[in-house]
């Protein structure tokens, strides 16, 4: 009989000798059994102990044999039991193995189905069987299918009819407390109402509607001041004046005015400042072109003292005319000087810019950028018999590239000329440049002095008329 164990082997036989091999390589320990008495040692009665590889076989005393393990971390020795070694994670302490590490594996997958797979119903014992005697998931049944339906659908109603008002308990009673859908009510019968608000509602008329709101009598409502959502108001402060005002509180802001009153068949337009009441303060500043239509005239003053018009004529012949009031006398003072003038735009208001006469005609000024002067101008007008042009301060100059003509004759204001010679018009008559006269023999001519040198005698007819165009 025999048992194995890995690294172990017992035997035990039927004869007296009993042979016990412990072997765990490389350490190996054998016992004999002693045999009968008086045997042999070949059959028994010996014992043999033989030292391996980490045991240590030992005689003392004599016949008495003391097997001890060599114990130790190197070569040939082995581990105690409380060795810390024993409780310390080994590498490798987590690990993995193929299929082919793990003996038969292979073969008990291949006899698996996969963790997914799927069956055909006649792979399950019996499930066809089952399924016949099952109804489809989506089926309908007749009514007589299902028992006691028809006695119950019997005693319902339509899914739509109707019922008459004595089918509902108590419904008549109810629909006489109420009023008709198409009703009427008097203005008295509004519970939260007001007197205003109930003759508002009653009154016949726009004009009675206005009465019942305070705002007058007639046809015509009256409102003295109408404040728009922003705060923006319009008012009327006095007969005649109507503002459109900017909010009372916000500074540097302006309304306009329109007076219907103030000039005679003029309406005056003007400013004011809500803030401090201020009045034609700042201006109107237009993103618009101001148009006015032809031979219409755009009056500066309100006194009708001058004008712009363009005039269209025959022709569509397009002028533009400035008029200004000429001798104008208000209340025994004249007060307009019949001019009109080119300035500076900052000198408007001086009075150096403001003529101090009054034109029996109207004048035309260019005054100079010296505003100390008052008479730093240039004045154009026709005095109803000649044309004049006048310069109030220094000389009058004609400047021009070319020659300066007066009705096609021209106009020589400074010669150039050697000195002591006389001018005039000796080669031929008619207007034309200067000519030199030559002085003949008997004369002489120094600066201006024209004397003769010779004996006595007449001066000769040329010689006369010569003189007298030279001077």
């Amino acid at each position: 009989m025999s048992a194995t164990n890995t690294g172990w082997r017992l035997m035990i036989l039927d004869a007296p000798q009993v042979n016990l091999s412990l072997e765990t390589s490389p350490i190996l320990m054998e016992l004999v059994s002693p045999g009968p008495q008086g045997a042999s040692a070949a059959g028994g009665g010996n014992v043999n102990v033989v030292s391996g590889d980490g045991i240590t076989v030992t005689e003392s005393p004599a016949d008495t044999f003391t097997v001890r393990a060599n114990f130790g971390s190197a070569g040939n020795t082995v581990c105690e039991g409380n060795d810390a070694r024993l409780s310390d994670a080994r590498t490798p302490t987590a690990h993995g193995h193929v299929i082919g590490d793990v003996s038969s594996l292979q073969t008990a997958l291949d006899a698996k189905a996969a963790a997914s797979h799927s069956h055909a119903i006649a792979d399950v014992t019996g499930l066809q069987t089952a399924l016949d005697g099952k109804a489809a998931s989506s089926h309908a049944h007749a009514v007589a299918d299902v028992t006691g339906l028809q006695t119950a659908l019997d005693g319902k109603s339509n899914v739509g009819h109707g019922h008459a008002i004595s089918d509902v308990s108590g419904l008549q009673t109810a629909l006489d407390g109420k009023a008709s859908t198409s009703h009427t009510h008097v203005a008295n019968q509004i519970s939260d109402s007001t007197a205003v608000g109930r003759s508002v509602l009653t009154a016949a008329t726009a004009a009675a509607g206005a009465t019942a709101l305070g705002l007058g009598t007639g046809d015509t409502p009256t409102f003295k001041e109408i404040v728009l959502e922003n705060g923006e108001r319009i008012r009327n402060t006095t007969n005649g004046r109507v503002e459109i005002l900017p909010q009372p509180s916000v500074a540097d802001r302006i309304g306009i005015t329109f007076d219907l009153t103030l000039r005679q068949n003029l309406i005056s337009i003007g400013s004011f400042r809500p803030i401090d009441s201020a009045v034609n303060v700042g201006g109107v500043y237009w993103d618009i072109p101001i148009q006015v239509g032809n031979n219409v005239d755009l009056v500066i003053s309100g006194q009708d003292w001058s004008a712009f018009r363009q005039v269209v004529g025959a022709g569509l012949r397009q002028t533009l005319c400035v008029g200004v009031g000429v001798g104008y006398n208000f209340g025994g003072t004249d007060i307009s000087s019949s001019s009109f003038a080119l300035m500076h735009r900052y000198h408007f208001g001086l009075s150096t810019r403001c003529p101090s006469v009054t034109h029996a005609d109207p004048h035309f000024y260019v005054y100079s950028m010296d505003s100390t002067q008052a008479n730093d101008f240039v004045r154009m007008s026709h005095d109803q018999t000649d044309g004049v042009i006048e310069s109030g301060n220094g000389d009058l100059r004609l400047v021009a590239p070319g020659e300066i003509r007066f009705n096609g004759n021209l106009i020589q204001s400074r010669i150039t000329s050697a000195q002591s010679r006389l001018l005039g018009r000796g080669a031929s008559s008619g207007s034309g440049q200067p000519q030199e006269i030559t002085i003949g023999s008997g004369l002489s001519l120094t600066g201006t002095t024209l004397s003769a040198t010779g004996g006595g005698g007449g001066v000769s007819k040329s010689f006369a008329i010569a003189m007298a165009v030279a001077l």
